[in-house]
């Protein structure tokens, strides 16, 4: 596992250095982050990235919006707007008429290319308690997904 703050160069540096110690063929990146902007130097990255054998799970985002705009538009999400990413929505927990439906929160678009459970729960850390909180978002569909996939 590789952490890095959000600004662009901290993912391109985390980047860098799993395309240079990585494994090919056999190392999943999960990406859980972004903002509505291109990048050019993030999208070689990336494709450079799946050249050589990594695969990419991001995450859609959580905004209701449609993510897949045009380059520079303001729809464009950056990593999941990039055509070599495999970009992940999230679906309620629930089953209503025998589907599951996607969450009210998550992005959606033509480049999203599969959907994920995106409603979990977590200990509050610091409590003496058993204390847990229910939280959502795409974030967490992300990681699932990155983990069938490995």
């Amino acid at each position: 596992m590789i952490a890095a703050e959000t600004k662009e160069e901290d993912t391109i540096d985390a980047l860098d250095y799993v395309l240079h110690y990585g494994k090919r063929y056999k190392s999943v990146i999960s990406l859980s982050r972004g903002g509505f902007y291109y990048s050019g130097t993030t999208e070689k990255k990336i494709h450079d990235l799946v050249e050589r054998g990594f695969i990419i799970i991001v995450s859609a985002g959580n905004d209701n919006k449609d993510a897949c705009g045009k380059k520079g538009s303001k729809q464009f999400r950056s990593y999941t707007g990039y055509k070599d990413t495999i970009a992940v929505g999230a679906v309620q927990s629930t089953i209503s008429n025998n589907k599951y439906t996607g969450a009210y929160y998550s992005n959606y678009g033509e480049c999203i290319d599969i959907f994920g459970p995106g409603s979990v729960m977590t200990p509050n850390v610091g409590h003496y308690d058993v204390d847990y909180k229910k939280k959502q978002g795409t974030s967490f569909s992300t990681p699932m997904v990155a983990g069938v996939v490995a």
